[in-house]
């Protein structure tokens, strides 16, 4: 199959399922002239075909691209606002905690200008990252001042069992095998250490109501579309143990490609009632420290009563549908006495 991208004609790239391996799909939308489908065999959503690497590459590697991610994070050219690094990266900071001991060390795939590896550092991690667009790379060494090694997560070579933590944030989705992405990370891990990760929720009511106008559905940047079932599942087959997901009841409503559009705006009018209510507050501040409790191993407490146990009844409902647009999820590489850290699946 073939597709024309900025007036040349590209052949497109038929790849297996990384999770069940399946080949047979199901047409779910065509974006940019570009088809996304869903496995027949589990679900999982995905670019296929897709481009190829040298194409998918120049993305990211544009000058524009990464002046839009600069942008999105409150940062310049020449500086970036620190207090506003921990705010955003709140959760994936708290899910990582402090360090299991001195020394410890990260490595952040796709790491970007290494915003996250500097709030880490500050938490006292010993971290460096990996980054494919060089732009990146360089702010990370000059503005930054953190240790990024330019390349491929795939490609570069890191000493196996050598990290803590390896941290994957909204890295998955887009490289060709996430499956063999999680192997190698759980191979870079020390015995009982963990690896956290965060992607977009294929589940959020944010791509129900936009329907194939949400921005998340890029083929041409997100090759895979992950719910918490096919996370979980995927995490579990790359070998990890203590699995757990927790979606983040947060919402980007204006992440379409369809700004104005009669749906958008009836999302955006949906998201200021949903705002506006003190029982979304309650949720979301109750999701965030589920998601949270998923580092520390702390358990849920149990519901006591009837309504302790009807509440918890009708919020198991709710976020049946009402679903925030990004996954967290933390997986555990299980430790050589045999015996995995605490569960903490959900």
């Amino acid at each position: 199959m073939k597709t024309s991208i900025d007036g040349v004609t590209v052949s497109l790239e038929n790849a297996p399922c990384p999770l069940c391996g399946g080949s047979r799909r199901r047409l779910v939308a065509i974006k940019f002239c570009l088809p996304i489908a869903a496995c027949k065999g589990c679900g999982l959503v995905l670019a296929d075909p897709r481009l190829p690497e040298a194409e998918l590459m120049k993305r990211y590697r544009s000058p524009g691209f990464f002046a839009e991610y600069l942008a999105s994070l409150h940062a310049t050219p020449a500086s970036y606002d620190r207090e506003y690094l921990h705010s955003h990266f709140y959760v994936p900071l708290g899910l990582l905690g402090r360090p299991p001991r001195p020394g410890a060390r990260l490595l952040d795939a796709g790491c970007g200008p290494g915003f996250f590896l500097r709030a880490a550092a500050e938490n006292g991690w010993a971290g460096e990252g990996v980054e494919a667009a060089g732009k990146a790379v360089a702010y990370a060494r000059r503005v930054v001042c953190v240790s990024v090694r330019e390349g491929t997560f795939e490609s570069v070579d890191f000493p196996a069992g050598a990290y803590d933590a390896v941290v994957l944030l909204e890295f998955l989705e887009h490289v060709r095998d996430p499956r063999a992405a999680l192997e190698k990370a759980r191979r870079l891990l020390r015995d009982g250490g963990k690896v956290i990760i965060s992607t977009p929720d294929y589940g959020s009511l944010s791509r129900l109501l936009l329907g194939r106008n949400w921005a998340v559905l890029s083929p041409a940047e997100h090759l895979f579309c992950f719910t918490a079932s096919t996370l979980r599942r995927l995490l579990v087959a790359s070998g990890f143990e203590a699995t757990g997901v927790g979606n983040l009841l947060v919402f980007n409503t204006d992440y379409t490609h369809a700004l104005g559009s009669r749906r958008h705006l009836r999302w955006r009018n949906i998201h200021r009632r949903l705002e506006r209510a003190s029982w979304m507050r309650r949720v979301q501040m109750y999701e965030v420290r589920n998601i949270l409790r998923l580092g520390g191993g702390a358990k849920r407490p149990a519901a006591s009563g009837v309504v302790g146990r009807a509440a918890r009844m009708f919020y198991g409902r709710l976020r049946v549908f009402l679903r925030g647009d990004m996954l967290f999820a933390v997986a555990a590489k299980k430790s050589s006495s045999g015996r995995p850290p605490a569960a903490t699946a959900r």
